[in-house]
């Protein structure tokens, strides 16, 4: 089998579905002039001019789903598709038709505006992105895949996208943990970590990051706060490995709490140490900084005229003890911090958040802090 592509196009999908399933192929480059029209031996193949397209002896078959779909059906042992006749069969269909004809569309509109309209056109398409990820969001919510219990090429479908999505404001995978950790649960297949691979397409940092990076982010946090003469503490899995002496589990970031009237001089600070800030005008709770591969998430405290001190959600803030915030630290591999007291972190984590992920990791962080005593 010969797929035609280009690198991180809509040929990614089909890609990662051969590369899943294990049968032998063949990539060809699809090669276009300046004005991006390609080879009349590619035309003569494919008249649309479009990628992808398989061939598989006498079969030229374009349109990504489709591909995908005739793949997983051709080689069933490799359970990419649900049993036909079955309810998530039609579930597969229908989750896939929407990221092709919906998602994807949508996507297409906010990179080539130009070709659909006046003004006006990327806007709203960044806006039906930005809901269409939270439908994403909403259906991951307790679950791996997209249907059923097994990986599907529909799973192979939005990895492609999201990854497509990810220089949205805010990226697709941004503040979205369901989405995020669909997105590096596919990428330990075999398949789509081929697919990237084979066509030199970069991992984000967030897949990149080792604990390694993350120490040394937190030592460069440090240092900045303190010269800054700036509170933080360290909340978090990072806090919990630095109280138990080990690591615990993987972070996809480091957490810390500030005061939000210190926002300014934060950034300052951060900035000077050669974090770059990546928040949002929109931001309320709290900000995001990346320092090489490393991400930091702030979450801001207020202080009411009361004394009381809260996270600011809003219509809901979420009230701390008064004054609940000391000045412990510990050290861990030669890294000090300033961390979020013990019994204040143990109480957070014997309440589970709400979403299935957020539970499972606060499971495990207290589970952890159960072996201190």
């Amino acid at each position: 089998m010969r797929l035609h592509y280009i690198p991180g196009s809509a040929a990614l999908a089909p890609h990662a579905t051969l590369a899943e399933i294990g049968v032998p192929y063949e990539l060809v480059p699809v090669h276009r002039d300046e004005p991006g029209v390609p080879t009349a031996e590619y035309l003569a193949l494919n008249p649309w001019g479009k990628v992808p397209t398989l061939e598989d002896g006498d079969l030229v078959l374009t349109e990504s789903a489709a591909i995908c779909l005739y793949l997983a059906e051709k080689f069933p042992d490799a359970r990419l598709v649900p049993p036909a006749g079955t309810l998530e069969r039609a579930e597969l269909y229908r989750w896939l038709l929407w990221l092709s004809n919906t998602v994807q569309m949508t996507l297409m509109r906010h990179f080539y505006p130009e070709r659909y309209g006046s003004a006006g056109v990327k806007e709203q398409a960044d806006a039906d992105l930005a809901g269409h990820w939270d439908l994403v969001e909403r259906k991951l919510e307790g679950r791996d895949w997209l249907v059923g219990d097994e990986r599907t090429v529909a799973d192979l479908f939005l990895f492609m996208v999201t990854r497509w999505g990810r220089n949205l404001e805010p990226g697709s995978w941004d503040y979205r943990p369901n989405v995020r950790a669909h997105w590096l649960r596919t990428l330990a297949l075999r398949g789509p970590r081929a697919a990237l691979e084979e066509q030199a397409l970069p991992l984000p940092k967030f897949a990149l990051v080792t604990p390694e990076e993350q120490l040394a982010a937190i030592r460069s946090l440090d240092d900045a706060m303190t010269t800054a003469v700036l509170d933080y503490w360290l909340i978090g899995g990072w806090a919990v490995d630095f109280w138990v002496g080990e690591i615990t589990r993987r972070h996809e970031d480091v957490d810390a709490i500030v005061w939000r009237r210190d926002e300014d001089q934060i950034r300052t600070a951060l900035e000077g140490a050669g974090w770059e800030h990546h928040g949002r005008e929109t931001d309320v709770l709290g900000t995001r900084y990346e320092l090489g591969n490393a991400e930091l998430e702030l979450t801001f405290l207020e202080s009411g005229d009361d004394g009381s001190v809260f996270v600011p959600v809003p219509d809901n803030p979420f009230v701390w003890p008064t004054n609940p915030f000391g000045d412990d630290r510990r050290e861990f591999r030669g890294v000090s911090a300033r961390l979020m007291p013990l019994e204040m972190l143990r109480g957070g984590k014997s309440a589970p958040r709400e979403g299935v992920l957020d539970a499972a990791k606060d499971h495990a962080d207290f589970e952890a802090l159960s072996r201190l005593g």
